[in-house]
C-alpha cells in the first residue's frame, strides 16, 4: 500500500499481464481546484529523506475554469519547498493540479493509454466544512484501487466531499450500462463539449454502486465499496466529461461519486470521533463487451462478503395480475372505483365475484396471483393512492367485510394468493379517503403497530405474498431493517419489494421491474436479463410486469381493441427466458413454458460462475 498523496505515482501494466509498478517521489504541486476551497499543508515526502511542504489556497470559481480561464496554479500558485530539492519546474507548471493524484497508465503492447492524469482530484471538498481523507493507493492486476480514509477529530459533524476517477480516455462517444435495471447498452457523447448530464444515486435508483464505461471491445469499471447498513448514506454517480484545465492531455471523461449532493441533507456527514473507511476499484479489461461485469469483481468480492448470499427460496412461477379497481372507474356512485357492473363489483355484493375471477385464473395455470387495489382507491384525495389500508379499508364495505372469508377459503387452496400493499411506505390513518400520509418509520412503534394491522388483515385471509408498492421511496439502510423485521415476524409470507430494490436489499426479498413499457424502447423496460442481479445475487427472484395494455399500444392496435393472447404470451416468454417472474395483466394462451430460468448460468462468464 502507498499513500497516493505522498507521491507521484508514474505507473503502467499491461492489461492481462502482472502489474509493473514505477514509483517516482516527486513534490506534488499546489493542486488548486476552481470553486473548492484547497487544503493547506500536504507533506510529500522525498525518496531522500526530504519533505516539501506544500501550500494551497482557494483559486476561481469551477465557471471560470471551465471557460478556459487559468487558475493560481497554472500561473504558478503558492508553493513553499523547505527541502533541498525543488519541484521540477516541469512537474509544478503542467500537473500542479493532481492532490493527492494517480498518475497511471493502463495500457497493452500498443502503449495505448486507457487512462492517465486530466488534473483532476480524486478527492474533492464540498464547502468549508468538508473534511479530507487519506488516500492509499494500491497496484492490482488489470487495475487500482483507491482507500479513502476519513477521521472527524473534530467537534462537529463533517461532510465527506466528492472523489473523481478521472483521465479515462475514451472517444467522444462511449457506451454505459444501465445501473438502474437490466444493464443494457446506453450511448453517451461529449460533443466535444463538457458534459455532466444523467447520473443516479445509489440506493434508491441505482442497483449497485458501479460505473462502467465502455469504447469497442475497451470497458473500465469503477466501483465504490462501503457498507450501507453501516453508514446509512446515499452517493450519487455520473460518468461525465470536464471542461476547462480538466481537459489536460485531451478531452476524457470520469466518474464522479458525491456524497452528500444536497447541502441540507445531513446524510454522507462523518460524526466527531468516528472514523469512516470508502474504497473505489477501477478495473479495466479487454474482453468482450458483453463481458462488462468483469471489471465489478472487486465489488462483488465484497458485496458477498458483506450482505452473504440471497436469503429466500426462489420461486419462478409466473404470477397473474389482477386489478380491482381504477381511477377511472370512481365517481358519487362508485367512490372506490371498482371494476364491473353492479353484479360483480365487491363493494356491492362481497367477494364472491372476486374469487370466481380468482378460480378462472386458477383454471388457466396460474398457481400464483396477485391482487391490487384489494379496498379499492381513494376519489377526493387521489394523490395518495394505491391506498395503505390494503386491508383495514374493507371495514368500511359492509358487504367485503363480511365476505371475508370467502377469499380466506380460496387463500387456503394451494393456490399463492398475493395482496399488493400500496404506498407501504407512507403511513395513512385508518379513516379511509386519507387526507395525509406521512414516511413510515420502522423506529416508531405507533407505525409499526399499524402496519402489523394491515398485515395482519392480510394473513387472516391466508395471503402469502405481499407486494410492497413504492417502497423504494423509504430510505434503503431503514428498508432493509424493515424487510428482515417483516420476514422475522411474518416468516410464511414472501414480501416483494417495489420498485426495483438495491443489491443489498435483494439478498432478503424479491423485487418488480417493468418488462412492458409505452414506449417498449424506454430504457426502463426490461429487455435483456438482469446481469448485475445474475453477477451479484445468483439465485434471485426478480419479478416483472408484463401489461397487455402496454403490447396492444405498442402492437399500434388501438386501445379499445382486445390484448392477442399470443402477443401477450410472446412478451411474458422473453420476460422469463430472461429470467423473470412474468406478472401478466391480461389473457395468455397457455401458462406454460413461462416459468422464469436460471439467467445467471449463462449471463455470467463461466470462469465466474458460482454454485
Amino acid at each position: 500500500m502507498r499513500l497516493v498523496c505522498f507521491s507521484r505515482l508514474a505507473a503502467s501494466f499491461l492489461i492481462g499481464t502482472a502489474a509493473v509498478l514505477h514509483v517516482q517521489a516527486v513534490g506534488c504541486g499546489s493542486g488548486d481546484q476552481p470553486g473548492r476551497t484547497a487544503v493547506a499543508g500536504v507533506s510529500i515526502k522525498g525518496k531522500d529523506g526530504d519533505r516539501a511542504v506544500v501550500t494551497q489556497k482557494p483559486t476561481k470559481d469551477r465557471k471560470g475554469a471551465q471557460q478556459g480561464e487559468k487558475t493560481p496554479s497554472e500561473t504558478g500558485g503558492i508553493v513553499s519547498i523547505p527541502g533541498p530539492r525543488p519541484v521540477e519546474s516541469t512537474y509544478q507548471s503542467a500537473l500542479t493540479d493532481m492532490q493527492p493524484e494517480l498518475v497511471r497508465k493502463i495500457q497493452r503492447s500498443s502503449d495505448e493509454v486507457l487512462i492517465s492524469p486530466n488534473r483532476q482530484r480524486v478527492w474533492i471538498p464540498r464547502g468549508s466544512d468538508s473534511i479530507e481523507p487519506s488516500v492509499e493507493h494500491e497496484e492490482v492486476e488489470n487495475g487500482f484501487d483507491l482507500t479513502f480514509t476519513y477521521s472527524n477529530s473534530t467537534s462537529t459533524p463533517k461532510r465527506l466531499g466528492e472523489i473523481v476517477v478521472g483521465g479515462i480516455r475514451f472517444p467522444e462517444t462511449i457506451t454505459t450500462r444501465a445501473i438502474f435495471n437490466d444493464g443494457k447498452p446506453i450511448e453517451l457523447s461529449h460533443n466535444n463539449a463538457p458534459y455532466f448530464g444523467g447520473g443516479g444515486t445509489y440506493p434508491g435508483g441505482l442497483y449497485s454502486p458501479v460505473a462502467v464505461l465502455q469504447a469497442g471491445a475497451k470497458t473500465v469499471g469503477v466501483s465504490m465499496l462501503y457498507d450501507v447498513r453501516e453508514y446509512r448514506h446515499d452517493v450519487f454517480i455520473r460518468v461525465e466529461s470536464p471542461g476547462g484545465i480538466y481537459t489536460y492531455g485531451g478531452r476524457n471523461w470520469q466518474v464522479r461519486f458525491v456524497f452528500d449532493r444536497d447541502e441540507n441533507d445531513e446524510g454522507g456527514r462523518i460524526l466527531p470521533g468516528e472514523t469512516r473507511t470508502y474504497r473505489v476499484c477501477v478495473r479495466a479489461t479487454h474482453e468482450s463487451p458483453a463481458q462488462w461485469v468483469r471489471t465489478l469483481v472487486p465489488y462483488r468480492e465484497f458485496f458477498q462478503a458483506t450482505y452473504g448470499p440471497v436469503q429466500y427460496e426462489r420461486d419462478p412461477r409466473p404470477v397473474a395480475g389482477l386489478l380491482l379497481a381504477t381511477s377511472n372507474r370512481t365517481s358519487p356512485s362508485n367512490p372506490r372505483g371498482f371494476v364491473g357492473s353492479a353484479n360483480d363489483r365487491p363493494d356491492l355484493v362481497g367477494f364472491v365475484p372476486i374469487v370466481e375471477q380468482l378460480e378462472n385464473l386458477r383454471d388457466d395455470g396460474y398457481e400464483r396471483i396477485m391482487v391490487w387495489t384489494p379496498t379499492g382507491l381513494y376519489r377526493v384525495n387521489s394523490q395518495n393512492n394505491y391506498p395503505y389500508n390494503f386491508t383495514s379499508g374493507w371495514s368500511g364495505i359492509p358487504a367485503m367485510n363480511q365476505s371475508k372469508h370467502i377469499l380466506a377459503a380460496f387463500g387456503a387452496s394451494s393456490t399463492d394468493l398475493g395482496l399488493w400493499w400500496g404506498n407501504s411506505s407512507k403511513l395513512m390513518t385508518r379513516t379511509w379517503d386519507a387526507s395525509h400520509a406521512v414516511p413510515f418509520d420502522n423506529q416508531y412503534p405507533f407505525h409499526v403497530n399499524r402496519a402489523r394491522e394491515e398485515m395482519d388483515g392480510a394473513v387472516a385471509v391466508n395471503a402469502t405474498t405481499i407486494g410492497l408498492d413504492a417502497m423504494s421511496s423509504m430510505p434503503a439502510w431503514d428498508a432493509y431493517d424493515w424487510m428482515l423485521q417483516l420476514r422475522s415476524e411474518y416468516p410464511q409470507v414472501r414480501f416483494v419489494f417495489e420498485t426495483m430494490a438495491p443489491d443489498f436489499i435483494h439478498t432478503v426479498v424479491p423485487t418488480y421491474l417493468y418488462g412492458t413499457r409505452i414506449p417498449q424502447s424506454d430504457p426502463f423496460a426490461a429487455s435483456r436479463p438482469h446481469a448485475l442481479a445474475d453477477f451479484l445475487n445468483p439465485g434471485h427472484e426478480t419479478w416483472a410486469h408484463i401489461s397487455g395494455h402496454d403490447v396492444k399500444i405498442n402492437a399500434g392496435l388501438p386501445s379499445t381493441s382486445p390484448v392477442p393472447q399470443d402477443l401477450l404470451y410472446k412478451h411474458a416468454e422473453e420476460a422469463a427466458s430472461y429470467g423473470y417472474v412474468p406478472v401478466i395483466f391480461g389473457k395468455v394462451l397457455t401458462t406454460d413454458g413461462l416459468e422464469a430460468r436460471q439467467s445467471w448460468l449463462y449471463t455470467v462468464p463461466e470462469d465466474l460462475l458460482q454454485d
